[in-house]
Formats: C-alpha cells, sequence, structure tokens
C-alpha cells in the first residue's frame, strides 16, 4: 500500500496552499480523528446534551408560567454544569488536536495504526497545558476588565464610551495574533507569556494572511456548524409550539429521546468542526513561523553547502 505523502508544518505557503494543507491533514487523517474524537469526546457530549435540555427546558418552562427569576435555583445549576461542561470538552479537544498533530509530524506513518498507548503521554501533558492556558488567559482577561472598569471609573461619561471603543477596537486587532497562541504553546512547548510573546510577534508579522485564513475558515466553520446544530434547533422549535397545546407526541418519552440525540449530534459535532479551524491557525503558525524565522531543514541544508 503507498504511503500517504506527509504535510510538513514549517512551509512558506500561499493563501490557496494553506487551505489545501489544512484539507489535505484532515482528508488523510479523517479515520484516526474521527476514532479518537469519539473515544474522547463522545461521552461527555452525551452528558452535555443531557445539561443543555435541562437548561433550554427550565428556560422554557419558567417563561410559560411568567417567573423572572429564572436564574435561581436549579436552573442555574444545570447552565454552570453545561458551562463546565463545554470547558473541560475545549480543554480535552485542544489537548486532544495538538497530542494527534504532534504525533502525525514526528512518526515516519503519520497517524496511521495509532493507538491510546502513543496518545496517551501527550494526552495527559497538553490537557494540563490545556488546563494551564484556560485558567491564565482568564485571569490575564480578569485584570483587563478591573483595570479597564478603574480607568473607566475616574473618566467622564464620554471618556468611557470612547475608552470601551477603543478596547473593542484592540480585542479585533489582537484576536488575529491570539490565534497563534495555541500551536505556539502546544507544539514548542514553552512557557505561557514566552508563547504569548512570540504568538504576537508571529500573529502581527502575517497580520493580513492570519485574518485571511481565520474569516474563510471561521465563515466555512460557522456554515457547518450551523447545519449540524439545524435539526436539533427545529426540534426545540416544535417542541416549544406544540407543548402548550399538549400534544401527545411532542410530550412523549420518544420525543424527548429524539431531541436528546439531535443533541449530543450536534454537540459532537461541533467538536469535529473545530478541527478544521484549528488544522487552519496551525498551518498559519507554521507558514508565519518559516517566513518570519527560517526554521526549515532544508534552509540549513543548503546553508551547509555553502559553507563548503
Amino acid at each position: 500500500m503507498n504511503q500517504k505523502r506527509k504535510i510538513p508544518l514549517y512551509v512558506k505557503r500561499t493563501f490557496s496552499e494553506k487551505v489545501s494543507a489544512t484539507f489535505d491533514y484532515l482528508g488523510q487523517n479523517w479515520k484516526p480523528l474521527l476514532k479518537w474524537n469519539m473515544y474522547t469526546l463522545l461521552p461527555l457530549c452525551l452528558i452535555q446534551a443531557l445539561t443543555l435540555n435541562k437548561v433550554l427546558s427550565g428556560m422554557m418552562m419558567n417563561m410559560m408560567i411568567f417567573k423572572t427569576d429564572f436564574m435561581a435555583g436549579s436552573f442555574f445549576k444545570d447552565y454552570a454544569l453545561t458551562m463546565c461542561c463545554y470547558i473541560v470538552g475545549s480543554i480535552m479537544f485542544m489537548a486532544l488536536f495538538y497530542s494527534l498533530f504532534a504525533l502525525y509530524n514526528e512518526r515516519e506513518n503519520g497517524l496511521e495504526g495509532i493507538r491510546w498507548k502513543d496518545i496517551a503521554p501527550s494526552y495527559r501533558r497538553n490537557a494540563l497545558r490545556s488546563f494551564r492556558l484556560f485558567v491564565l488567559l482568564l485571569l490575564v482577561w480578569i485584570v483587563i476588565c478591573i483595570a479597564m472598569g478603574l480607568v473607566a471609573y475616574v473618566l467622564s461619561e464620554k471618556g468611557a464610551i470612547a475608552l470601551v471603543l477603543v478596547f473593542f477596537l484592540g480585542c479585533m486587532v489582537l484576536v488575529i495574533p491570539m490565534s497563534m497562541l495555541m500551536p505556539v504553546y502546544f507544539l514548542e512547548k514553552i512557557r505561557f507569556f514566552p508563547a504569548l510573546a512570540k504568538a504576537f510577534r508571529l500573529g502581527f508579522g502575517t497580520w493580513w494572511s492570519t485574518f485571511a485564513i481565520i474569516l474563510v475558515l471561521g465563515l466555512l466553520s460557522n456554515v457547518l456548524q450551523s447545519v449540524l446544530s439545524f435539526p436539533f434547533s427545529v426540534t426545540w422549535l416544535f417542541h416549544t409550539v406544540f407543548i402548550e397545546n399538549e400534544s401527545a407526541f411532542f410530550v412523549s418519552p420518544y420525543f424527548s429521546l429524539f431531541v436528546y440525540l439531535m443533541g449530543i449530534v450536534m454537540n459532537f459535532g461541533i467538536y469535529l468542526v473545530m478541527n478544521l479551524m484549528l488544522a487552519g491557525t496551525t498551518y498559519q503558525y507554521g507558514h508565519a513561523t518559516e517566513v518570519l524565522d527560517t526554521v526549515t531543514i532544508d534552509g540549513d541544508i543548503a546553508n551547509f553547502e555553502q559553507m563548503k
């Protein structure tokens, strides 16, 4: 059997070549990606769908009886549990993606024939790093918000509005280089603040090409996620419309089971689509690193030949 040609990471690429590399990576490895996403994330999706259904049911029932305090009690607990599930899922997904991506680049045959014992050491290490990344980003965001609040407090009303606008525009600009943080942090295995500094350097150094890849793949990801969310949204729409009339089918356990299954499909599908965005930004990271730092072996060999 012919071995599939591996896609190098650190290569200068045009926009179309980066998109092609992204889809080639997903196309070559869709079976192991699907398999290990199912093993690690599908069990969590069973819980996510359950908690999401409880949250939506609580909102609907409270609104039907015209309560205004639906954020209290059991609803708040279900909502908090749902958010925790999504946070845990994001941490697990990032750990899995970069574990598989690193192994793809390290192993001669890529992800072919990969087993859990090959993934486990890197996955545990990346899961811990992913959790640290979440905590540190949260702390940085809290510090920024507190600082913004203190500055806005001493300013006039117009000054506070101007500060909010500048902050909003700044976030829009910074979100582009921030997309480089995850590949730098996970693939180079450096500490958070050096990784953040390098992400800004790579991101600002290739800002427009990074913006282009995020825009195109982001739009495509949103379309795919909307398609995957459509069955769940439609079933909940029917559930909301007909439950007031106590229609036998729409309040039956069979329909509730169907809604639950659509919730699982939606949640798991969203994780699968996230592979597209992370693969695209990772190959953009490889392009930016090669453009600014020139790390390829071919370049080193050429330099060595010239020194002879």
